[in-house]
């Protein structure tokens, strides 16, 4: 263990690395909305502490691996935070760790408190038995910093697809990108739901909704790394987020659901757009249905979806309309144990949605 007294090696103040404890959370907390532009967009502190205590120490899969650098005063100058995940590969579980959060006081960047961060936790992770570690490629720093304990890029891991429904908001919404600065941002687009959407907790509960998610597990391809779809993951991602209201739509066939899937609709300059986040699916034909029963509930623009290419859902949705974005995702990620590893370095060995992979909602 890297633990009390390891010392940044650049110059400056000596910088401690350890693990988080209970007692960090209002000042890290603080920390996160003060110097991250994302954590920032929190209106209030007890919503950023409320998302912290649900990303971090919720998680179903298990205990999250957190790091924080502090002064000799205790006062925090960077943290990193891996939360605990778990593929399926050849059917068999996999314990990996997904980088999240890594931030570094803009007053004391380039004095190596970042690469400390990464290989404290690193070392953590290894001993604690996880075998994959992933996060998403954001700015050639982590790259660079990334690539000093072992990980390997993975290039368009995600690649994202839309199905239109009205061309000029999407393409004004584009212009708009364009000019960041004069663009306000929009929020949550609850109010274009048409008709009453099924919550997520409705779904959860539904008594054959754990059936539908035993058959959508049947068609998990073997050879490729893949979220196992639990009640308990269902529940923690997309009911109990203490920020975000998730909504479903699903095709019923008596008492059975044959298909649901979770969207998040939300404006985009001005554009409303719907976010498929997860699709639930048996039996193909009755995707049609439930993309109908869709658009039946929102006035949506446009329907974006994100996923690794080729996999059965990608087929699925292109089949449907759903054309190529220029949305995509890229890793970088390491085996940490011996192991078929090349497969690992591949789009087409996961089958992951963007936002297991990098964007953490």
């Amino acid at each position: 263990m890297i633990g009390a007294g390891k010392k940044a090696t650049t110059e400056g103040p000596p910088v401690q690395v350890r693990s988080f404890l209970e007692a960090d959370t209002q000042n890290l907390v603080k920390f996160l909305t003060e110097y991250s532009r994302w954590w920032s967009e929190f209106s209030e502190s007890t919503q950023a502490e409320a998302y912290f205590r649900w990303k971090y120490l919720r998680n179903p899969f298990g205990d999250s691996y957190l790091g924080v650098a502090c002064d000799e005063a205790g006062n925090i100058l960077g943290f990193e935070g891996l939360v605990p995940w778990k593929l399926l590969l050849d059917e068999s579980e996999v314990p990996c760790v997904r980088g999240t959060d890594m931030l570094v006081h803009p007053d004391h960047r380039g004095r190596g408190i970042a690469s400390a961060l990464v290989s404290y936790l690193d070392g953590e992770a290894e001993r604690s038995g996880i075998q994959i570690r992933f996060s998403p490629l954001n700015t050639s720093i982590e790259s660079h910093v990334f690539k000093k304990i072992g990980l390997r890029q993975v290039r368009n891991c995600c690649v994202g697809y839309a199905r239109v429904r009205n061309y000029v908001p999407v393409l004004t919404s584009f212009i708009r990108s364009k000019f960041p600065k004069t663009t306000p941002e929009y929020p949550m687009g609850e109010h274009f739901i048409k008709a009453p959407s099924r919550p997520v907790q409705s779904l959860v509960s539904h008594p054959g909704f754990a059936h539908l998610l035993e058959r959508d597990r049947q068609h998990y391809d073997p050879h490729r790394l893949t979220t196992p779809r639990t009640l308990a993951y269902v529940n923690w991602r997309y009911t109990e987020h203490p920020t975000l209201t998730y909504h479903t739509a699903a095709v019923e066939e008596g008492n059975s659901l044959a298909a649901a899937a979770i969207f998040l609709p939300v404006y985009v300059r001005g554009m409303k757009l719907v976010e498929l986040r997860e699709l639930f699916i048996d039996r193909e034909d009755t995707v049609l249905a439930l993309l109908k029963d869709l658009l039946k509930t929102t006035d949506a623009d446009c329907i974006n979806w994100a996923w690794s290419p080729g996999s059965r859902r990608h087929l699925i949705l292109r089949r449907l309309g759903f054309k190529r974005t220029f949305g995509r995702i890229h890793l970088m990620a390491k085996m940490v144990n011996p192991g078929n590893t090349e497969s690992l370095f591949r789009p087409e060995g996961w089958d992951v949605a963007a936002n297991e992979v990098s964007t953490f909602d």
